[in-house]
């Protein structure tokens, strides 16, 4: 597990926490960030839901560049739920 305080051109913290959990059928990411303003939640959502996307190619050698239309994609999805978007979509 690991915590930090994020600051990010907003008066107020936010906290950030990473979590590992393994099972026999492998291993759980949990990532929880809190604390945030209201209307930046989708942002934040479809930042790291990009960002982890990106994360399977880096660790099998085929790194992938940022996407903002991608970003856009996933923030709107955001915008329009309640939930987390599906990952790998």
């Amino acid at each position: 597990m690991i915590g930090y305080t994020w600051h990010e051109a907003q008066a107020n913290e936010s906290h950030v926490l990473w979590e590992l959990s393994g099972s026999d059928a492998g291993t759980t990411l949990r990532l929880t960030h809190t604390r945030l303003a209201a209307d930046s939640g989708s942002g934040f959502a479809a930042g790291w839901h990009h960002h982890i996307d990106r994360l399977g190619g880096v660790v099998e050698g085929r790194p992938t560049d940022w996407s903002w239309p991608r970003f856009e994609e996933l923030k709107a999805r955001y915008e329009g739920s309640s939930g987390p978007a599906e990952s790998g979509a």
